[in-house]
């Protein structure tokens, strides 16, 4: 099987993301110590159409590896997670 990082990383190369950027993003996507979402991606100052498709991506990864609902609602609504 495939690590779901590396197909993140090939999919973010694939709309314009950089390999560097992309690696950085499906490392700490993949990372329990880094909450990626738009804020996170807005520090790589990428287009609106580039952050919006990112978004749907790392959405879609959280879901293939099995993050909870709840929590996948409050990384992509920017709320925060309370433990």
């Amino acid at each position: 099987m495939i690590d779901p990082r590396i197909v993140l990383k090939d999919e973010l190369i694939a709309i314009g993301i950089s390999p560097k950027q992309a690696s950085i993003i499906a490392l700490d996507t993949g990372s329990s110590q880094v909450i990626v979402n738009k804020e996170y991606l807005e520090d790589f100052s990428f287009s609106k159409i580039i952050t919006t498709k990112a978004l749907a991506m790392i959405t879609k990864f959280f879901l293939k590896v099995g993050v909870s609902p709840n929590c996948l609602f409050r990384l992509v609504s920017h709320q925060p997670i309370v433990k």
